[in-house]
């Protein structure tokens, strides 16, 4: 936009886009700016909300303040705001409608709540819409956090803004940092009639009493990623006593600054729930997964300990690209361009100082004996290009690896996850780019690869729901290594991984599934090491 002269369409359509990738990332100023130079191509209003207050106090009634300014280039006309929020009294629901707020003015309302929770702040949610000179509707919807105190505080307590989403503080992720964000556990686990779930706090507070419908099972995804996510969400958390938790556990973060690490278990009476996308999560427009501030994976805890987080260097990372001659003649299955493979993962990790990460191929034949021989050298990571096949008659994925011949040879799963527990010292990541390691339907998924090798003590497996297009698997390859070796932090640098995929508008975004038993979510530490886990 700023080097070529553009048409006033063109860079319209430019800062629309705009504003909505710096939304995704969590950049709410240069999002809000984006917003005005579209409305200044247009002509068109642009209605924002402040909030002001003199302190809001648990379970007591206060007043807010709402401030409607018109910061665009046009009249707004029939401004409706509406605000909901289960934390407060009676459930929430109250709309003000302003006939007209015409450019640079501002107009105030006054809402009088009542916060039912304590967990120094609240979230509430505000829906603005109005039309423009042309009579096209707008609308926009923001998440504002409300600090809340226990005692009456408004004798000391001046007016000040609350800020929308994304404008919180940000803090650098230090990787030392002995609290470093708001720990969310949703467990989710067979119930009389439905699902229970369960969230609990930073290991501390447990809110119980939701339910998780069984009709879900049999819900079909409409195609719509945020719609799909939304759904989900909202199933999930349908209830208010889960819901509670997951409000309080906002607002801690966003009073402290810091992320929520959201890590959803799902018990093995209820292994069923794993076929669906839990990974399209979708709070207030932003898919959870995606987001760096809510690292996110499916938590499948275990009895084996897996020791301490890498501190030698460089890391070790052992590639395999399975590409059998007959692949095709056998399996009716697309053969791998393996020079092609191998180029691009090679130049994911050109990136990354060679004194932090080594790459280092298997050559073929790539058969499971060479493979096992070759991982007691001591290589911490394990990253698996192949493919896979879904064995309906035995329940399991197979692995389509090579014989000595160079031609296909099935692994079952079973015999793949031995090889590993075999191991002197297990890999702490394995990285598999197959389709169907993470299972498809019914009870499948916990029978699979990903899950299996984290049961037999590996502490974190990227698993893939589905097959990856080229360019997708190749910018989800280099954002994942590359967040992951500059912090440490695995669900951290998968969600990192999604956002890069989403920001260059390429599918797949949801297909892959990071399973672990890691309540931290590191994988190696610069400093001293780390306690166990």
């Amino acid at each position: 936009i700023g080097d070529r002269e553009a048409l006033m369409d063109g860079q319209s359509e430019a800062w629309s886009a705009a504003a909505q990738l710096f939304t995704l990332v969590g950049m709410a100023d240069r999002a809000s700016t984006a917003r005005r130079r579209y409305a200044e191509c247009l002509g068109l209003p642009l209605v924002t909300l402040e909030i002001q207050h003199d302190g809001l106090v648990a379970d007591s009634w206060s007043r807010l303040r709402l401030k409607v300014q018109n910061q665009g280039y046009g009249v707004a006309r029939d401004v409706v705001i509406r605000v909901a929020g289960d934390q407060f009294d009676d459930q929430i629901s109250e709309t003000r409608v302003l006939p007209a707020v015409p450019a640079g003015e501002t107009l105030e309302q006054e809402l009088t709540v009542k916060p039912l929770e304590y967990g120094d702040s609240v979230p509430l949610n505000v829906q603005i819409s109005y039309r423009d000179h042309n009579g096209e509707p707008h609308r926009r919807e923001e998440l504002l956090i409300l600090q809340v105190s226990k005692v009456d505080a408004r004798s000391a307590a001046a007016s000040f803004v609350i800020p929308a989403q994304g404008a919180a503080r940000r803090v650098a992720w230090g990787l030392d940092d002995l609290q470093p964000c708001v720990d969310i556990e949703i467990r989710v686990r067979q119930g009389r009639r439905d699902y229970d779930v369960e969230l609990t706090l930073d290991g501390g507070q447990v809110f119980s009493g939701g339910h998780l419908s069984k009709a879900i099972l049999s819900w079909v995804s409409d195609g719509d990623t945020a719609q799909d996510g939304q759904y989900l969400f909202n199933a999930l958390l349908r209830d208010r006593a889960v819901r509670k938790g997951w409000h309080i556990a906002r607002g801690q973060a966003e009073q402290r600054g810091v992320p929520r690490r959201v890590r959803l278990r799902i018990d093995d009476d209820a292994a069923e729930l794993h076929k669906l996308p839990w990974e399209v999560l979708h709070e207030d427009g932003v898919m959870l997964s995606a987001w760096e501030r809510t690292p996110f994976s499916r938590y499948l805890p275990i009895d084996k300990p897996w020791g301490v987080a890498i501190i030698d260097r460089p890391i070790r990372v052992l590639a395999v690209i399975a590409n059998p001659s007959d692949i095709t003649a056998r399996y009716n299955l697309p053969p791998l361009n393996s020079d092609l493979e191998r180029y691009l993962l090679a130049r994911s990790f050109a990136a990354i100082d060679p004194a932090k990460i080594q790459l280092t191929f298997l050559r073929r034949p790539i058969t499971l004996e060479r493979l096992s021989r070759t991982m007691l050298e001591g290589y911490d990571w394990l990253h698996f290009v192949g493919h896979g096949r879904l064995n309906t008659r035995y329940q399991r994925v197979d692995l389509l690896m090579e014989n000595d011949q160079g031609n296909t040879r099935a692994i079952a799963d079973n015999l793949f996850s031995g090889m590993l527990a075999r191991q002197g010292v297990q890999p702490q990541l394995v990285f598999l780019s197959v389709c169907q390691s993470s299972g498809a339907s019914r009870g499948e998924v916990l029978a699979s690869l990903g899950p299996q090798l984290v049961r037999i003590g590996i502490p974190a497996v990227v698993a893939m729901r589905g097959r990856l297009p080229m360019h997708t698997a190749q910018e989800i390859t280099r954002s994942f290594y590359r967040g992951l070796v500059e912090h440490g932090l695995v669900d951290r640098a998968l969600n990192q991984a999604r956002n890069a995929v989403l920001s260059a508008q390429l599918p797949g975004a949801a297909t892959p599934v990071l399973f672990m038993h890691l309540v931290s979510g590191r994988l190696w530490r610069a400093g001293a090491p780390a306690l166990p886990e």
